[in-house]
């Protein structure tokens, strides 16, 4: 009988012990984008990139694509969603659940233009969104005709632009070319005038064409047509080993001005602790994957994968610059 009843007490202790267990982990079903989400990702991942299809931030994202595939072992798909400067893009970024599953692909300084610009009145900022990692750079040359005899290098150009009016390309207001005439002009005392176009092939056509006198582009936009142009210097920290020849601005002599696109990406805000971890290891993979790098460095791009504070810093350093500058763009 006694071992009856230590058997009894035994299993309703038991018993008990797992209720409470039961009811300690009884969590009710669905959850919000901030709650763990321990099984992610199971579904496909979108990726908006807020230019046309075939361009560089497209091509760039594309090749990027399989290596994150095998990374997170789901789907993901390149939405292209353009218009405003690819703030139409951003906007659904920004706008997007954040569960983890919209990403956006973002290209400096159009990114933060876009928000700067007075005129936009735009509700979004730096602030509306959270870092994942910076993928490329492509730096921004100068370059002239492949038969200019007025300057054959940087510093023939920069004493020609102190005492004689030039023109520049430019893809339009608060571009890099927009940005680096303004420095210039201020800075060393140039007289360049931006001539704002449509875009990187048209800004080459003219400068070859002799119409436009100095070529400010992304490198990777003029792989194309380099052969027929004389590229003068490169607005980097050091020499491109895609421009090995090429100096850097500042060991020409001058003060070091900065200009490129820094491409990378990013979520919407709001997005859980753990989900972003997921994605932030993804991308870290992928971006570093050897041929990654090797199929980048074939379209004139070169992978700088940054982590998620290094690449906000960036864009809150270039953030600041643009500020400086803004009477001036938006005159």
């Amino acid at each position: 009988m006694k071992k009856f009843l230590g058997i009894c007490i035994v299993f309703f202790l038991l018993v008990a012990i797992t209720a409470c267990g039961t009811e300690g982990n009884n969590q009710p079903s669905g959850g919000t984008a901030n709650e763990s989400n321990s099984d992610f990702p199971n579904k496909p991942i979108s990726v908006i990139v807020p230019f046309a299809a075939g361009g560089g931030m497209d091509t760039a994202t594309r090749i990027l694509t399989p290596y994150l595939e095998n990374e997170l072992g789901v789907p993901v798909n390149v939405i292209n969603k353009t218009g405003a400067g690819g703030w139409v893009g951003w906007a659904d970024v920004a706008n997007a659940n954040p569960d983890g599953y919209t990403i956006g692909y973002i290209g400096t300084p159009n990114f933060i233009t876009g928000y700067l610009d007075p005129r936009q009145n735009r509700d979004q900022n730096l602030d509306s969104f959270s870092m994942l990692g910076k993928h490329v750079t492509d730096r921004v040359v100068m370059a002239v005709k492949k038969d200019e005899t007025r300057f054959t290098d940087i510093k023939e150009l920069i004493e020609y632009a102190q005492s004689n009016e030039l023109t520049s390309t430019s893809t339009g207001v608060g571009s890099n070319g927009h940005i680096v005439s303004l420095k210039l002009n201020q800075e060393h005392g140039t007289n360049i005038t931006t001539v704002h176009n449509q875009g990187a092939a048209e800004s080459s056509a003219a400068v070859m064409g002799g119409h436009i006198d100095i070529l400010f582009a992304n490198l990777g936009d003029i792989r194309s047509s380099r052969e027929d142009l004389e590229i003068l210097t490169i607005f980097a920290e050091e020499r491109s080993p895609l421009l090995p020849d090429v100096p850097t601005f500042e060991e020409s002599g001058f003060g070091g001005i900065l200009a490129g696109v820094d491409r990378g990406f990013l979520t919407p805000n709001g997005v859980d602790d753990e989900t972003l971890a997921i994605l932030r290891q993804a991308f870290e993979n992928a971006i570093n994957h050897e041929e990654q790098i090797e199929k980048q460095v074939e379209m004139g791009l070169q992978s700088d994968y940054k982590d998620y504070n290094e690449f906000e810093q960036e864009l809150r350093d270039i953030e600041q610059t643009l500020i400086e500058l803004e009477d001036l763009i938006w005159e």
